[in-house]
């Protein structure tokens, strides 16, 4: 009842877990919180790519990016909402055609910042967010354990169900965590090869 209470219905106070008995209501908010990284700049328009700064509860800074499909072939506006998120604050490998390798790493997010830009681009977007991609700052692959749990929230049935179809993880290709992401999961893999 709670996970269906936080995925399904996204509510964002215990108190409004309206078939929960007052006493696990408060058990829960006695050991739980809710928070959203707070949303501190926004680039672009409601119809095209908005990339937008979230401000972690240390400071850090991560950028994520919505993406709204192009209409559909016969014209008509189609509903899905990409999101491209971060998994780390910086990034440790120094790719060329990536600004996040400038700032070196800095620290790994939690399955709860991860998860906190999907909500954040759902309040800047209007609409639920249908599809990801982790291709924002940081190497996922870097941070499989977190984006790991991510991937189960997003993919279980007691969490939003989607189909791993919907998941697209971007590395530069740490093998022996790749193995694993495939072993334990059927998401889309985009690998950069570079020098």
């Amino acid at each position: 009842q709670v996970l269906d209470w936080v995925w399904r219905k996204r509510v964002t106070t215990f108190d409004a877990m309206s078939n929960l008995p007052p006493a696990l209501k408060n058990l829960l908010a006695e050991n739980f919180r809710f928070h959203t990284p707070e949303i501190v700049e926004i680039h672009g328009s409601a119809d095209t790519t908005r990339k937008f700064l979230t401000k972690m509860e240390d400071g850090s800074l991560v950028e994520s990016v919505i993406i709204p499909a192009a209409a559909a072939e016969n014209g008509e506006k189609s509903e899905r909402v990409t999101l491209c998120v971060s998994s780390q604050v910086g990034c440790a490998f120094g790719c060329k055609f990536c600004a996040s390798g400038l700032l070196g790493l800095k620290r790994h997010l939690t399955t709860g910042e991860i998860i906190g830009q999907i909500l954040s681009a759902e309040a800047i977007a209007g609409k639920r967010v249908n599809n990801i991609v982790f291709m924002g700052m940081g190497e996922p692959l870097d941070n499989l354990p977190e984006v790991l749990k991510v991937i189960e929230i997003l993919t279980s049935p007691w969490g939003l169900a989607w189909s791993p179809k919907r998941i697209t993880v971007s590395t530069v290709g740490k093998l022996p965590q790749l193995k694993e992401l495939l072993d334990r999961t059927k998401v889309h893999v985009a690998v950069s090869v570079h020098t």
